[in-house]
């Protein structure tokens, strides 16, 4: 067992969440997945949900715990989420790899949230579209959570997405039946519907990054249709969305499509900067 830094009474607990279910693949890429935590942030405390069967004990070394009986699904995660035995958690899916010791930081990010996580960016998701109007806009990959003003919260995502996913009627007929099989849909639609007082912070990987090399910049996040609120004139966009700048250049803003590094330094120095 790795040496890690002992954590006082008064200090919040915090450590990492993987669930590894269903396929001995899963397993396989949570020790990988272990390995990069292990090397980036070596006292970090790991705890495993996984089967009996999968477990092999030169792998233990790796995680503070490693816990059994869970269930043989796609989304055991969803199952597992409540039961960290962390004050503070960060869960992650077993095919993320950790490449930069700023992960250690990563736990200050959740600040007086409860929920910190990234969003979706729809090049890279196979659908975000809910309705006609809406979108989800949360990606449940990587997150952090605080366990006890969320329990309710992940206890409900997984008995509700068991309702959703099961044979018979689309039990939510407003939004769009392709949603069946995300999981991300049933959180999106639990925070829009039922948990409206849960404290969300979005865009944990922007915190991250200013935190560490620009620190004291003053960050404004905003959801994507939020982001025109803040434009005017001598204030940029720089982002991938055309609609997104198409919007900030209406509401009289300098809106830049990025495409590439090059292109939009390019585009930078012809407005003299």
């Amino acid at each position: 067992m790795p040496k890690r830094r002992q954590q006082t009474q008064l200090e919040p607990s915090k450590g990492y969440l993987l669930v590894a279910s269903y396929s001995k693949a899963y397993y396989d890429a949570a020790i990988r997945c272990a390995i990069s935590i292990r090397d980036h942030h070596p006292d970090a405390r790991i705890v495993l949900f996984t089967h009996a069967d999968f477990i092999k004990d030169s792998d233990r070394y790796l995680f503070e715990d490693v816990i059994t009986g869970i269930p043989y699904h796609m989304r055991a995660k969803l199952w597992a989420l409540d039961k960290t035995p962390f004050d503070i958690t960060l869960y992650l899916d077993c095919d993320t790899e950790i490449w930069h010791n700023d992960i250690s930081n990563i736990f200050d990010l959740l600040g007086d949230s409860d929920i910190a996580i990234t969003n979706i960016r729809e090049y890279a998701g196979k659908g975000t579209n809910v309705s006609k109007t809406e979108k989800m806009t949360h990606h449940c990959g990587v997150f952090l959570y605080r366990k006890n003003t969320t329990i309710s919260f992940m206890q409900k995502w997984w008995c509700d997405y068991l309702i959703q996913t099961t044979r018979g009627p689309w039990p939510y007929p407003e939004y769009e039946s392709n949603m069946k099989p995300w999981d991300q849909f049933t959180f999106w639609r639990l925070l829009k519907e039922e948990f409206k007082n849960i404290k969300m912070r979005v865009g944990i990987h922007k915190r991250l990054w200013v935190k560490n090399n620009i620190p004291g910049t003053p960050l404004i996040l905003a959801s994507a249709e939020k982001k025109q609120n803040y434009s005017g004139k001598n204030k940029i966009l720089i982002d991938d969305r055309p609609d997104n700048v198409e919007q900030w250049r209406s509401k009289g803003g300098f809106g830049i499509l990025h495409t590439s590094a090059q292109d939009t330094i390019k585009q930078l120095q012809n407005i003299g900067l």
